[in-house]
């Protein structure tokens, strides 16, 4: 692996890592066990507002899958891959409704 996929590689786990505690933030706001940084939204992560902590979730999420995509290129078909993502999401969100 070269030095710049290893750094890029670094980078989106730092990513990744941060955005899993944002979501736990949230997902304890939710539930009214952290406070919200604001008076008008139960839900803001660490920011103010839920707008920019919704934009850093999508952007993360979005980066987050070009590099699992990137990874498993080598392994997998990007069809059987994408396959999988779009059929496993639906069916653990009704199962946890």
């Amino acid at each position: 692996m070269t030095e710049k996929k290893y750094v890029f590689t670094v980078f989106i786990l730092f990513l990744s890592f941060v955005s899993i505690i944002e979501c736990i933030i949230g997902i304890l706001q939710i539930f009214k066990i952290c406070t919200s940084n604001n008076d008008y939204f139960c839900i803001t992560g660490t920011f103010f507002n839920p707008g920019p902590y919704g934009c850093f979730l999508s952007i993360l999420g979005v980066l987050s899958f070009y590099h699992q995509i990137g990874i498993l290129s080598h392994n997998m078909n990007l069809l059987d891959f994408l396959l999988i993502e779009f059929v496993k999401h639906p069916i653990i969100i009704q199962l946890i409704l």
